[in-house]
């Protein structure tokens, strides 16, 4: 997977309530986000939000990954 920092190798997963994504970036760091609450369980407004809450886990292995 590409990052703002470069390339990433990881293993997303998502079960019923759960939601995990982590990724090692080039230069051994390493990230695991896990939602216990997924955003279609517990926000009932605009699809378009709803998707932002979504890749917002995304943006914080990127964010994480990136910052050094």
């Amino acid at each position: 997977m590409k990052h703002s920092g470069g390339t990433a190798w990881g293993h997303p997963g998502d079960i019923p309530g759960y939601q995990t994504r982590n990724a090692v970036a080039e230069d051994g760091t390493a990230v695991t986000v896990t939602v216990t609450a997924l955003p279609w369980a517990i926000f009932d407004g605009p699809e378009e939000e709803l998707i932002e809450r979504y890749l917002t886990v995304i943006d914080t292995v990127d964010e994480a990954l990136s910052t050094p």
